[in-house]
């Protein structure tokens, strides 16, 4: 029997820039364990294809993997190999345990394939897609995820002096372009595009895969307080006029935490507790949020958390507010602008209305609304920041050599910066 991983031979270095997955026909249940978002293939070496399907009608004949761009069948997966713990997705099937799938294929160019479940009677379903891309090709457009409160205003204002501000399309979650597709294909002509829009529904709406995507987190508690320092700033008459233009939700949340005394633990907890559905959203573990499906008045759990997880490894670059100055720098590099002149402050309220991040008894209080938010910090540093033997850093070196072999010959190429 076959070992249940496949290799894909590459003729040059390629890079797996995303794994997509279809939706689930009633039936059915299955799972792609490889390759991973960011595998980096060097020239020679193999790709690992792994998988398990579980068919409750018995209906599957094959599983084969197709190319998108011609539609040419590219071989077969063998299909009824041993995978313990898939039985136990549903015990009473006794073929579950034998659902894993996978194989050997050459696939020698960048693009996106299909991975094709074949059923009786002719029929074909996709359950998975994989894109490969060229690991030092030069990305010619950005799309940066905008989470509130990570001083993205500072981003968007380097990014509009880095291409012009007639190139950028920011704030896509109020532009009524992107309410149509016609619209949304408009957008798409821009060279930057940002908004406060959630990865799940930007990756279903536009082709990532022309982007260099990136994103800021912000360290979790220090967020939330911004946050709620921020609403909480709109009761204030002098903004009488800004808070008029928000929705009837924020406006009674900004008087609920006016009302509030934020040194007493008591009342902080009575808060979390008590937050409303529109409250939850703005609130509650919202990195997390921009990264998963998380229903509208939903508590953030440990399955959004995994999801969030998974769709921060399609980022090509990710940094942390407080490290502004490395990740512009890391931008410019991988779309060949000039460094940073300065790092941009823009949208700051130093207003903190006695929310004191030094209060022991304020962040015990508050650790509900960043507990899922502070493990996938810890994640994206590990992941992006402080490894250096992680796939990101892996391929960031291997695009940079490959940068670095062509200033070489080229003198009035731009240097490359390394990011921290």
């Amino acid at each position: 029997m076959a070992s249940s991983w496949g290799r894909v031979r590459a003729s040059g270095d390629l890079v797996v820039s995303r794994v997509i997955a279809e939706p689930k026909p009633q039936g059915w249940s299955f799972g792609f364990d490889a390759p991973a978002p960011r595998t980096l293939i060097p020239a020679g070496e193999s790709l690992e294809l792994r998988g398990w399907i579980i068919d409750r009608n018995k209906s599957v004949t094959d599983i084969r993997v197709v190319r998108e761009r011609d539609g040419r069948d590219l071989g077969q997966l063998e299909v009824g190999q041993a995978r313990e713990g898939v039985a136990a997705v549903d015990p009473k099937l006794r073929h579950a345990g034998n659902g894993g799938f996978g194989g050997v294929l050459s696939l020698n160019e960048a693009g996106r394939y299909r991975v094709e479940v074949w059923v009786a009677g002719g029929a074909r379903v996709p359950i998975f897609s994989f894109v490969l891309r060229d690991p030092a090709a030069q990305p010619t457009k950005l799309l940066f995820m905008h989470i509130a409160k990570t001083a993205g205003t500072s981003v968007n204002r380097f990014l509009s002096e880095s291409v012009g501000a007639a190139r950028c399309a920011f704030h896509l979650e109020v532009d009524p372009r992107w309410r149509t597709q016609g619209g949304r294909a408009e957008l798409a002509k821009s060279s930057v595009i940002s908004g406060h829009i959630t990865y799940p529904v930007l990756s279903s709406r536009l082709d990532c895969d022309d982007y260099l995507k990136v994103t800021l987190l912000r360290n979790p508690l220090d967020h939330v307080l911004s946050h709620l320092a921020f609403i909480r700033h709109l009761a204030e008459p002098s903004q009488r006029s800004r808070l008029a233009g928000h929705s009837p939700a924020i406006r009674a949340f900004a008087a609920k935490l006016a009302a509030t005394d934020f040194a007493d633990r008591k009342a902080v907890k009575a808060l979390v507790a008590g937050l409303g559905a529109e409250e939850i959203v703005l609130v509650d573990n919202v990195q997390v949020r921009y990264l998963s499906s998380v229903a509208s008045a939903e508590r953030v759990r440990q399955s959004h958390l995994q999801s969030a997880r998974q769709s921060l490894i399609h980022f090509d670059h990710v940094g942390l507010t407080e490290q502004m100055e490395p990740f512009l720098a890391g931008i410019a590099s991988r779309m060949n602008w000039p460094l940073p002149r300065y790092v941009p402050q823009e949208n700051r309220n130093p207003e903190r209305y006695g929310i004191d991040a030094d209060n022991p008894e304020l962040r015990a209080a508050l650790k509900p609304l960043v507990i899922y938010d502070q493990l996938l910090y810890r994640y994206a540093r590990k992941v992006f920041i402080d490894g250096n033997d992680g796939p990101a850093q892996r391929l960031r070196k291997k695009a940079q050599a490959a940068k670095s072999t062509a200033a070489a010959s080229a003198p009035q190429a731009k240097p490359v910066v390394r990011t921290a």
